[in-house]
C-alpha cells in the first residue's frame, strides 16, 4: 500500500487519512493542519473516484488486520451519506458550525469544501485562435465559438446540474431556447470529459463545462485555466467523516473541528484552487487568497431534478437535440 506522507515524522502517524481530494491539494491542507496542531498525517491512499473510496471502505470493514483509516476527506456529500447507509461511519458533531443544510443532521459527515461548475479553456488553444476566454454563460453563445465547447453527457448527473442552474438564473422558459441555442456550439457531448483534454487533433475544442474537480489534473500541467461564469454558479459539496472503528479518534475529531473552524477554512481556499471552501458560501470574510470572490448558488435554491428534466424533454422535443 502507497503511504505518502505529510511531516518529517513518518514513524509515528497521529492520524491516517483517506483522501478524495487531489492528493497535493490534500498534502498542503494536512500540512497546514500539523502546523496549527502539531498532529503528524498521513494519506494513506487518494482515490480517483468516490466509489473507489466505497469499495476499500467497505474491504477495510471486513479485514480485521488492516490499520484502517481514521478520516475520509473528499467527495461529495451523496457518497458520505451512502457510506452512512453503509454503516462505515460513526458520529461527530463538530465544534465550530458552517451551515446547518451542508451537515448530516446525525452528524455522521460535513461538509467543508465546494466543487462548483467551472469552464474550463484551453490556454494553447486560446493563443492559436485568438480568442477571449468566456466569462458568463452568455458568452458560451458567442457564434465565435461554433464547435468549441464539450459538455457531459445530457444523461450525467452534472449536465442535470448545468440546466438546474441555468433555469435558477434564467427561467425554464428562457433556459430552454438558451439550451437550444448552446447546442449550435457544443462540438460533443462526452461520457467522461476528462478524455477531452486528451485530444489533439482536429477534433479537439476550447472549452468544457464541469465540476472544477474534473478539471485539476489538466490545470495543474498548465494546460487549462478555469473560470467561474459571473452570473453564478452551483457546486457540489465535498465532505469529510470519521470512519467507523477509527483507531486515533481524538486527532480525527481535531481534523474535523479544525476544517470546519475559520483557520481551516481559510487553508483550505488557498491551498485547493479552483475548488472553494465551504464558507465561500456561509461566511463571506473566509479568505479565497487572490481570487476574486465568485457569485455561488446553493443547491437549496435551485429548481428541483424534475423541472432539469422537463427542461431536458423539452430541448430534445422542439429540436431533436439529446434524443
Amino acid at each position: 500500500m502507497e503511504v505518502v506522507a505529510v511531516g518529517a515524522d513518518t514513524l509515528r502517524p497521529q492520524l491516517l487519512v483517506y483522501s478524495s481530494v487531489e492528493q497535493g491539494r490534500a498534502e498542503k491542507v494536512l500540512e497546514a493542519f500539523r502546523k496549527a496542531s502539531g498532529v503528524q498525517a498521513q494519506i494513506v491512499r487518494a482515490f480517483q473516484s468516490a466509489d473507489d473510496a466505497l469499495r476499500r471502505l467497505y474491504a477495510d470493514r471486513n479485514n480485521a488486520f488492516v490499520d484502517v483509516a481514521d478520516v475520509w476527506f473528499g467527495a461529495n456529500v451523496e457518497s458520505h451519506e451512502l457510506a452512512r447507509r453503509r454503516g462505515l461511519l460513526q458520529v461527530y458533531q463538530p465544534r465550530a458550525v458552517l451551515g446547518t443544510e451542508f451537515k448530516d443532521p446525525d452528524g455522521y459527515w460535513t461538509a467543508v469544501y465546494l466543487d462548483p461548475l467551472a469552464f474550463g479553456v484551453d490556454v494553447q488553444m486560446q493563443r492559436e485562435l485568438h480568442l477571449s476566454a468566456p466569462a458568463s454563460w452568455q458568452d458560451l453563445l458567442d457564434p465565435d465559438l461554433k464547435n468549441q465547447i464539450v459538455l457531459p453527457s445530457p444523461q450525467s448527473k452534472t449536465t442535470q446540474l448545468i440546466i438546474a442552474t441555468l433555469v435558477f438564473i434564467l427561467g425554464e422558459e428562457p433556459a430552454t431556447h438558451y439550451l437550444m441555442q448552446l447546442d449550435q456550439n457544443i462540438s460533443s457531448y462526452r461520457r467522461n470529459t476528462v478524455h477531452w483534454f486528451g485530444r489533439r487533433e482536429s477534433g479537439r475544442s476550447l472549452v468544457t463545462v464541469d465540476l472544477a474537480s474534473t478539471l485539476l489534473e489538466r490545470l495543474d500541467a498548465g494546460r487549462i485555466k478555469t473560470v467561474l461564469p459571473k452570473e453564478g454558479a452551483s457546486f457540489e459539496a465535498g465532505a469529510i467523516s470519521i470512519l467507523r472503528g477509527a483507531p486515533r479518534i481524538a486527532a480525527a475529531r481535531k481534523l474535523v473541528d479544525w476544517l470546519c473552524g475559520i483557520e481551516g477554512q481559510n487553508a483550505l481556499g488557498s491551498a485547493v484552487t479552483p475548488l472553494l471552501p465551504l464558507a465561500a458560501a456561509t461566511r463571506p470574510g473566509t479568505s479565497l487568497g487572490p481570487r476574486p470572490r465568485p457569485v455561488l448558488i446553493s443547491p437549496s435554491l435551485l429548481p428541483s431534478q424534475n423541472v432539469a428534466e422537463r427542461v431536458s424533454r423539452s430541448v430534445a422535443a422542439r429540436s431533436g437535440v439529446w434524443q
